[in-house]
Order: structure tokens, then sequence, then C-alpha cells
């Protein structure tokens, strides 16, 4: 197999895992009451959310591009599949946040990030 395919394979049997682990723990937390963001955010989440934008998209995002245009094309096969958990994360955050309305989408992150982390 290639290191693309066993980098997809490994995403997706972490995504499994952690999306397992997150409807039990939704579960489990399903009689606390459910939690909205603040209107308006503080200025203290606006200047995060944008490191972590900066940091988390940005950042590798101009990584690919370096990769491409250098003909380095194992960065590509890396960052492919880290915007990939990244989207999962996002998505697993707006379902749990918006969808269900669970306290677990605090879990998130918390899950998602070391991991991304470590593939990078």
């Amino acid at each position: 197999m290639s290191t693309f395919s066993n980098l997809l394979l490994e995403n997706l049997l972490f995504s499994g895992v952690a999306t397992a682990f997150l409807v039990v723990v939704g579960w489990l937390w399903r009689s606390l009451k459910s939690y909205s963001l603040p209107t308006p955010l503080p200025t203290w989440f606006k200047v995060w959310f944008l490191s972590v934008q900066i940091g988390g998209g940005l950042l590798p995002l101009l990584a690919i591009i370096w990769g491409i245009w250098r003909g380095f094309p194992s960065v590509v096969t890396v960052l492919v599949p880290y915007f990939f958990m990244l989207g999962v994360q996002i998505l697993s955050e707006i379902v749990s946040l918006r969808q269900f309305q669970s306290v677990v989408w605090v879990m998130v992150p918390y899950l998602y990030i070391p991991y991304r982390l470590w593939q990078l």
C-alpha cells in the first residue's frame, strides 16, 4: 500500500474511534444543559480564533503551496490528510454544537488537535 493509502486508513480509523468516543460521552452527558456561544464574542476569543486559523490553517496551506511549487510531493502527501482531519474536526464541532446542542463539542478539540499535531 502507498503512503497516502496508509495515512488515509489511519485517519479513518482515528476519526471512527473519536466519533464513537464522542457519541458515548454525548450519551453519558445527555442530561447536562445545552451550551450556546456567548454573543457578542469576547475579544480574547476573537484573538484566539484568529491565531488558530493562522497556525492550523494558513501555515499548512502555505506549506502545501510551497511543496507543490518546489516539487516536494511528500509535503502534499502529509498535509492533505491533515486538512481532511481538520475538516472532520470542524464538522464534528458543528454537528455536536448546532445539531445536537450538546456540551460534548468542547471535547472535540481535545481529541483532534493532539492528533493533528502528531500528524505534522
